[in-house]
């Protein structure tokens, strides 16, 4: 019950910094963009609060790019990578930039044996061969990690042969 009513007060946080910053853009949009802009203080502390300055708001506003739309544009690339697993031995991942806003992709391959055989990936060597401090994938299972590179992960596995599959999208 506690639990709930903790996540509908961080449901109501975040519903309410959305509003927020959908106001700053309506507020924006409906202002001339020159460089002597004034704004109120409240406005000030509320886009401090969310490391956003003015400038940048002015320069997305100036090149009609989507500040405001909360995700990342589009992209035409895409890094992607195979890993064959060994029983008992971590693999670290490769050297791979996940650019801010995008996520690393990492799943466990399809052809891999069916459960219980598992997929573990974890932040260090000796974690990743840990069932209690890894995080499980089983066959066909994915999950997100938004980390700034691929490399910070090791992956191992419970029965062969078994494979890691990676993808994240990069910026041209």
């Amino acid at each position: 019950m506690a639990e709930n009513a903790a996540r509908q007060g961080n449901y109501a946080g975040i519903m309410s910094t959305a509003a927020a910053v959908a106001a700053v853009a309506l507020l924006l949009r409906s202002r001339p963009v020159s460089g002597d802009t004034t704004f109120p203080p409240e406005l000030m502390q509320l886009l401090a609060a969310m490391g956003i300055t003015i400038e940048d708001i002015l320069a997305q506003l100036r090149t009609g790019g989507g500040a405001f739309r909360g995700w990342p544009e589009n992209t035409d690339q895409v890094a992607i990578a195979r890993f064959s697993l060994a029983i008992g031995a971590a693999v670290q991942l490769d050297d791979i930039e996940v650019p801010d806003g995008f996520t690393l992709v990492v799943k466990a391959d399809p052809g891999n044996p069916a459960p219980p055989a598992r997929v573990y990936i974890a932040t260090s060597a000796a974690a990743a061969t840990n069932p209690g401090s890894a995080w499980p994938l089983i066959q066909n299972e994915a999950r997100g990690f938004n980390i700034k590179n691929a490399k910070i992960l090791w992956a191992s596995a419970t029965a062969i042969p078994a494979w890691l599959n990676l993808s994240v999208e990069h910026r041209s």
